[in-house]
């Protein structure tokens, strides 16, 4: 049975090989000639590389929903949610708006993964380096 969690093998191998070219790329050339106590010291470092380079090219921006109660009118308003939440009583709509903002799916994986490097066994250098991300996110 194939669920939504199957990574198919045709999908790991279109991963590898963008990763390929990307690492044949010149800011990663300095990473063939040091040392890595593990492989989180290895990743990091490629992932602090890529996310600096995304950061000066612009971070990924995408829509996401808002939904608050607000005095003053924005998107689409929730006649049901300010009925239930008597929301109106106060002088204010239960409104649904779409947002442009960084705070997209995508830049919230990176922060995780960021998070989760810290906490991983990688080296201080490092995790000063990441700590520098995860602002920016």
């Amino acid at each position: 049975m194939i669920t939504s969690d199957t990574i198919y093998i045709k999908n790991i191998y279109y991963m590898l090989s963008y990763a390929f070219k990307v690492l044949n790329e010149k800011s990663y050339k300095k990473i063939e000639v040091e040392n890595f106590e593990n492989i989180s010291e290895l990743l990091s470092e490629i992932l602090a590389i890529g996310v600096s380079k995304q950061i000066k090219q612009g971070l990924v921006k995408d829509y996401i929903e808002i939904s608050e109660t607000t005095s003053s009118i924005k998107g689409k308003i929730n006649i049901t949610d300010s009925i239930n939440g008597q929301s109106f009583i106060k002088g204010q709509l239960n409104c649904t708006y779409d947002e442009f903002s960084l705070n997209c799916y995508l830049n919230k994986i990176l922060k995780s993964t960021f998070i989760l490097l810290i906490k991983s066994d990688i080296s201080r250098k490092r995790k000063k380096k990441i700590k520098k991300f995860i602002n920016v996110f």
